[in-house]
């Protein structure tokens, strides 16, 4: 699995981001949060 994400690490983090912007604008969630989220996610990999 750590294989797959770092040869996929890019289209894996705009796989998440477009969910989450998708999500966030539903679930009403700030632009501030979807960034921290998204920060966070990053310092996964």
């Amino acid at each position: 699995m750590k294989d797959f994400l770092k040869k996929h690490k890019k289209s894996m983090l705009l796989i998440l981001a477009g969910t989450l912007a998708i999500a966030g604008t539903y679930a009403g969630i700030g632009e501030e949060a979807q960034q921290q989220i998204l920060k966070a996610i990053e310092s996964l990999f």
